[in-house]
């Protein structure tokens, strides 16, 4: 045996590589890989939930008298959330409940519920009202769903 051999063989014998690494050390923890990506990533997630805790604006419909109101719920919103008819009458609402959780679609003008769907887990359900000029709220009347979002409007022209 060479003394090269006996010295690597020392070396190898005291626990520490040419680094100064304890062998044992070397086999368990692999040398840094840097991943600039990965701090792209997440400096890019960071950015994107800034920019005010407001929730945006629900999409918006207008529809001419005597057309059906159609309408999703989920967890915790209406879609679409303002809603403008052109003519007082009768409106049918057809409610498709895409949550997981029961929901339901009442009308209200000021205190006074106007009509609105039973509550209902998945699936579809209608109700018809009838409306007057003026402008109603659309409410989730199960638990506290409105006061987690599901609220919307609906003015009558």
């Amino acid at each position: 045996m060479s003394a090269a051999g006996g010295q690597e063989r020392e070396s190898q014998c005291g626990g520490q590589d040419e680094a100064g690494r304890a062998d044992h050390a070397a086999a368990y923890y692999p040398p840094p890989v840097h991943r600039p990506w990965v701090a792209l990533a997440a400096g890019i997630a960071l950015l994107a939930g800034c920019g005010g805790g407001d929730k945006p604006d629900g999409r918006a419909v207008t529809l001419p008298a005597g057309r059906e109101l159609r309408v999703v719920a989920d967890e915790y919103s209406f879609d679409p959330e303002k809603v403008t008819i052109e003519q007082p009458g009768e409106l049918r609402i057809t409610l498709r409940n895409e949550g997981r959780l029961p929901h339901d679609l009442h009308v209200m003008r000021g205190d006074r519920e106007v009509g609105g769907t039973p509550v209902f887990e998945g699936g579809m359900r209608s109700a018809r009202v009838g409306l007057t000029r003026g402008r109603y709220k659309l409410v989730c009347t199960v638990g506290n769903h409105a006061e987690l979002g599901m609220l919307g409007t609906l003015e009558v022209r």
